[in-house]
C-alpha cells in the first residue's frame, strides 16, 4: 500500500518580525518583510490539519511501508538474543541496562514504523519518531519508578546507571569554587572556560529558535534566575556569585545565546533559496549538495505571533509553553540531588541532549494548539508534558522517603516576595479577565493601572537578589 504525500508543510513559523497585533485568519497570506516574498499561512494550517488526520507526512519524498521486513528482523534479532545470549552478562546492572536497551530498540522500530507524524518533516520523519519513541521509553520507566517502593527503584536506577558507590561518585564532581565571588581575571576565566558557559549560549540558542520571541525568552531567562535565588535552600549549585548570575550568566551567555537564535531565525526566514520545492536529486539521479544541506533546515520557518488578540486564558497557556520546558531544568538538578548522580555522568547529558530535541515538535504542536480551535493537543506535546510532570513527581517522592533536603518549606525571606509578587499579578490577571471576558473589551481598550500592577508584580522578586553570594 502506497503512503500519502501530503503537500505543503512546515517545521514551525515563518519570518522572525513580530507579526501586527491583530490576529490574522489562516486564510490571509503572512506577508514578510523579506523584499517581497510571503509565506502562507493557509498553507501550513493545512499541513498542520493533514497531519493530524494523515499518517504520514514526508513532503520531499514518498515513504514505502516496510512493517512485514522489518518486523521479521526484530523478531529474529530477539529470538537470537533470548536463545544464543551473546552477550555475557555478569551482574544485575549489566543485565538491566541489556533490557532497557533490547526495550528501546523494540520502541523504535514500532514508532518508525507504525507511529503516526508530527508537523516536522525535516530532516526526515522517521528521525522525529524516532524521538518520540524515545519520549514513550523514558517516559514509561519514569511511570515505574514513580508507583513502586523508593527503597526497590533507587536500585534499578543504580543498575541502570552503573553507579555503585553514589556518596563518592558524587562528591568527588561536586566543588563550589565557583563561590569564591573575588573579581579576579583567573576566577573570571574559570567561569568563562567552564561547561556551564557554553551550556548557557548553546540552549538560549536552542530556545529563541524555539519560542522565536524576544519577550518570551526574556520571561523565561529572568524568572529562572528568580528560581535560582529562591531555591538555593534545597540546590546549593544555584548559589552563585553574583556577578557570575547577573552578567555571566543572564547579560553575556544568556544573550549571546538568544542574538545567535536570533541571526539563525534571520537566516532561515529571508534566505532565497527554495526549500520546498527542490527535490534532492536531478533527473539524472545526481544529488543536489546543496539541497541535501537545506535539507537539515525547517520546511518553512514562520514567525511565531503567541497571543496576538489579548486573551487571557490564551495567555495562560502561552506561558505554559515556556513554564513547562523550564520545570524540565528544574527536574535536571532534582534528579541529580535525589538519585546522587556525578556532575558527569552521560544520563545528564543525554537527558537533556533529548529534551532538547523533543521541545521542537511539542513547543511547535503547542503553538498550533493555542491558536487553533480543534481543541486537540499534538502526540509530541502530549508526551513531553507528561514525562516531566510524571518525572517531578518520582523526583518528589522519592527525595521525600531519601530526606535529601533538610527543608521543603522555603524560609519567609523566599516565601513574602513571591506572594506579594503572585497577589498583584493575580490582581492584574482577574481584572483583565473582568475587562476582556464581562465589559467585552479588547486589549487596547484596557485600563493602564492594569499593566501598572502587572509590572509592579516582577518589583518584589528583586528582594530575593541579596541571596547571592558577594
Amino acid at each position: 500500500m502506497r503512503q500519502r504525500k501530503v503537500n505543503g508543510g512546515a517545521d514551525g513559523p515563518s519570518d522572525v518580525t513580530d507579526a501586527p497585533a491583530v490576529r490574522r485568519t489562516f486564510s490571509e497570506p503572512d506577508v514578510t518583510g523579506d523584499g517581497g516574498r510571503s509565506n502562507s499561512s493557509k498553507e501550513f494550517q493545512k499541513f498542520v490539519d493533514d497531519s493530524a488526520t494523515g499518517f504520514r507526512s514526508a513532503v520531499d519524498f514518498e515513504e514505502k511501508p516496510r512493517q512485514v521486513l522489518y518486523g521479521l528482523v526484530l523478531l529474529l534479532l530477539i529470538a537470537f538474543c533470548a536463545i544464543a545470549e551473546p552477550f555475557e552478562l555478569t551482574d544485575e546492572g549489566q543485565a538491566c541496562r541489556f533490557a532497557m536497551c533490547a526495550s528501546l530498540a523494540v520502541l523504535i522500530v514500532y514508532g518508525v514504523l507504525n507511529t503516526k507524524d508530527g508537523i516536522m518533516v525535516r530532516p526526515h520523519p522517521a528521525f522525529w519518531r524516532v524521538l518520540h519513541a524515545w519520549n514513550l521509553w523514558y517516559f514509561l520507566i519514569v511511570v515505574m519508578l514513580a508507583v513502586v517502593p523508593p527503597s526497590k527503584g533507587i536500585i534499578v536506577v543504580r543498575w541502570a546507571l552503573g553507579i555503585s558507590d553514589p556518596e563518592k561518585d558524587q562528591s568527588e564532581s561536586m566543588g563550589f569554587d565557583h563561590l569564591t565571588c573575588a573579581i579576579t581575571w583567573p576566577n573570571v576565566k574559570r567561569q568563562l572556560m567552564s561547561i556551564w558557559f557554553a551550556a548557557h549560549v548553546i540552549g538560549w540558542w536552542a530556545k529563541m529558535l524555539m519560542l522565536r520571541n524576544w519577550t518570551l525568552c526574556m520571561l523565561w531567562s529572568t524568572m529562572f534566575e528568580f528560581l535560582e535565588l529562591s531555591m538555593q535552600f534545597l540546590i546549593p549549585e544555584f548559589q552563585e556569585c553574583w556577578w557570575d548570575s547577573l552578567i555571566l550568566d543572564y547579560a553575556c551567555a544568556n544573550m549571546i545565546g538568544m542574538i545567535a537564535g536570533y541571526l539563525t531565525m534571520r537566516f532561515l526566514a529571508l534566505s532565497g533559496y527554495d526549500r520546498s520545492s527542490t527535490p534532492l536529486r536531478d533527473e539524472q539521479g545526481h544529488t543536489d549538495m546543496k539541497r541535501m544541506v537545506v535539507q537539515f533546515t525547517p520546511y518553512r520557518f514562520l514567525s511565531y505571533t503567541w497571543n496576538p488578540s489579548g486573551d487571557p486564558l490564551r495567555s495562560l497557556l502561552v506561558h505554559l509553553g515556556w513554564q513547562l520546558p523550564m520545570l524540565a531544568e528544574l527536574n535536571s538538578f532534582f534528579l541529580i540531588n535525589v538519585f546522587k548522580l556525578p556532575r558527569g555522568h552521560p544520563f545528564n547529558y543525554l537527558r537533556q541532549f533529548f529534551f532538547l530535541f523533543m521541545a521542537c515538535p511539542a513547543i511547535a504542536e503547542w503553538y498550533w494548539y493555542v491558536h487553533s480551535e480543534k481543541g486537540r493537543i499534538g502526540h509530541d506535546t502530549w508526551l513531553t508534558f507528561m514525562t516531566v510532570l510524571v518525572e517531578l513527581m518520582m523526583a518528589v517522592k522519592y527525595s521525600m522517603s531519601f530526606n535529601t533536603f533538610r527543608s521543603y518549606a522555603p524560609s519567609w525571606d523566599i516565601a513574602i516576595p513571591w506572594i506579594i509578587s503572585s497577589s498583584l499579578f493575580s490582581v492584574s490577571f482577574f481584572g483583565t479577565c473582568y475587562h476582556y471576558y464581562v465589559l467585552g473589551k479588547d486589549r487596547t481598550s484596557k485600563p493602564a493601572w492594569l499593566l501598572v500592577v502587572k509590572l509592579l508584580a516582577v518589583v518584589p522578586l528583586f528582594a530575593l537578589t541579596r541571596l547571592w553570594a558577594f
